[in-house]
C-alpha cells in the first residue's frame, strides 16, 4: 500500500499593497516647462552588477532611471525628474530597485507626475517617493536594525565560504524569527530585525540584508507560489546562481498553514529543501513563478544544494551511505537528519529499510526515534529522542 505524501498547501501571506502598488496618485499637467532629468552625483551600480542583480538586467537608459530613483530615496528627495517618459519603463525600473534594495524600510511606494504637451505627448515624468517616517525615526530604526543584524552575525566569520555564510543566515533567520501573518511592518526589515516576527517579504529582505553584509550577492525575487503572492531569494555561491526560500524552510510556518499533528511535531526543525535550489528541482520551479518584470538567470549548479553538499542526496539506494550519514549526525549531537532521494521509488526503498524493517537502530543508540514520512518531496526526516 503506497503511503500518501503530505503535500503543503499553497497559502502564502500576500505581499502588502504598499509594496506591490506602484504609480499611486497620478498628476497630469501641460502648459508648464518641467525640469530636465535629474543628474545623480553618487556611485553608479554599474560596478556592482552581481550584487545588484536586477540592475544588471536593465538597459543603459533604465539603469540611469534606476540610479535616479535610488538617489531620490536615499537622499529623501521630494521628487526627481526621470530620464524616461515611458510609464511602463518607470514601473519596471521601480521593481528592479525593490528587488535589489532590501534596506529601504522608510519608503513603501511612490507617486508620479506625468507632464504632457498640447498634443498629449508625454514630455517628462517626476518620481516622488512616499516616505512612511521622518528622518529621526529612520535613524532610530536603523540603529536597532544594525544592532540586531550584528548580533545575528556573531556566529559566522567573514572568511567563511559562500555556502557556510548562506546556510548560517538561512538557519539563523528561521531560528530567531517567527512567522506571524499579522506582524507589523511585515513588508520591510523592521519586522525581521526589530520585531522578529514577519512574513515572506520580511524573511527574503532579511536574508538579503544579512548576506549583503557578509559579501554574498543576494536579491529578493517577487512572484507567486502555487498562485499566491510570495517572495524568495536569488543568491550567488561560488559564482553560481541558486534559489533560497527561507519562509518555506520554516517548518513552523508549515505547521501554522497545515494545522496537522505531523506538522506540529516539526516546529523546531529546519527544512533544507529550499536552500541552494537549482532549476533541476522541478518541484520548486513548478511552485515558484517569478513576476516577468525582471528576468531570472539559469540556475544550473548543484554543488551548493544543501543535500548534495552535505552528502545527503541519493540518486541510487545505498544503505551503507545512508546509515553512515545517520550515524555521523547522531554522533555530532544533531537532533535530526533529513535524507533526500531523487525519486519516489528510492524514497520507498529507504523508508522500507530504515523504518519498516527497523534498521535505523543499527546506526544510533537510541531506544526510539521519531520520523516524518514525506517531510517534503522525497525527503525522509528522522529525529533522535534522548
Amino acid at each position: 500500500m503506497r503511503r500518501q505524501r503530505r503535500r503543503k498547501r499553497g497559502f502564502m501571506w500576500p505581499l502588502a499593497a504598499a509594496v506591490l502598488v506602484i504609480g499611486f496618485g497620478i498628476g497630469i499637467y501641460w502648459g508648464r516647462q518641467p525640469q530636465a532629468p535629474s543628474p545623480v552625483e553618487h556611485q553608479s551600480h554599474a560596478q556592482q552588477q552581481e550584487a545588484a542583480y536586477a540592475y544588471s538586467t536593465l538597459n543603459e537608459t533604465q539603469q540611469e532611471v534606476y540610479d535616479q530613483m535610488v538617489y531620490a530615496i536615499e537622499e529623501r528627495k521630494e521628487y526627481v525628474s526621470l530620464a524616461t517618459t515611458d510609464q511602463e519603463e518607470m514601473k519596471k525600473v521601480y521593481w528592479a530597485v525593490r528587488y535589489d534594495h532590501c534596506e529601504y524600510f522608510w519608503t513603501d511606494s511612490y507617486r508620479y507626475e506625468v507632464f504632457t504637451n498640447r498634443k498629449g505627448e508625454t514630455t517628462a515624468l517626476y518620481f516622488r517617493p512616499e516616505y512612511t517616517m521622518d528622518e529621526k525615526q529612520q535613524a532610530e530604526y536603523q540603529k536597532q536594525i544594525d544592532a540586531s543584524a550584528d548580533q545575528m552575525l556573531k556566529g559566522i566569520s567573514k572568511e567563511a565560504s559562500d555556502y557556510e555564510k548562506a546556510l548560517y543566515v538561512y538557519r539563523t533567520l528561521i531560528e530567531q524569527t517567527e512567522y506571524v501573518e499579522t506582524s507589523e511592518n511585515n513588508q520591510n526589515i523592521i519586522s525581521t530585525f526589530v520585531n522578529h516576527e514577519t512574513v515572506c517579504q520580511g524573511y527574503s529582505y532579511g536574508a538579503q540584508y544579512l548576506l549583503n553584509r557578509l559579501g554574498v550577492a543576494c536579491t529578493t525575487v517577487c512572484g507567486t507560489a502555487e498562485g499566491t503572492n510570495h517572495s524568495w531569494n536569488l543568491i550567488v555561491m561560488d559564482g553560481e546562481y541558486y534559489y533560497m526560500d527561507v519562509t518555506w524552510g520554516e517548518a513552523e510556518y508549515w505547521a501554522s498553514v497545515d494545522g496537522d499533528d505531523q506538522a506540529e511535531g516539526t516546529k523546531d526543525v529546519v527544512n533544507y529543501s529550499y536552500f541552494g535550489v537549482s532549476d533541476a528541482d522541478k518541484n520548486f520551479i513548478s511552485q515558484h513563478e517569478p513576476f516577468d518584470d525582471i528576468p531570472m538567470p539559469e540556475c544550473t549548479a548543484m554543488e551548493n544544494n544543501y543535500f548534495v553538499h552535505e552528502g545527503l542526496y541519493f540518486d541510487q539506494w545505498d544503505q551503507d551511505q545512508a546509515g553512515s550519514a545517520i550515524r555521523l549526525a547522531y554522533e555530532k549531537g544533531q537532533t535530526s537528519i533529513s535524507l533526500k532521494f531523487a525519486n519516489e521509488d528510492l524514497y520507498d526503498q529507504a523508508f522500507n529499510y530504515l523504518i519498516e524493517e527497523n534498521n535505523w537502530s543499527r546506526y544510533c543508540d537510541e531506544k526510539q526515534i521519531a520520523y516524518v514520512d514525506g517531510f517534503d518531496m522525497n525527503v525522509l526526516m528522522l529525529r533522535f529522542i534522548s
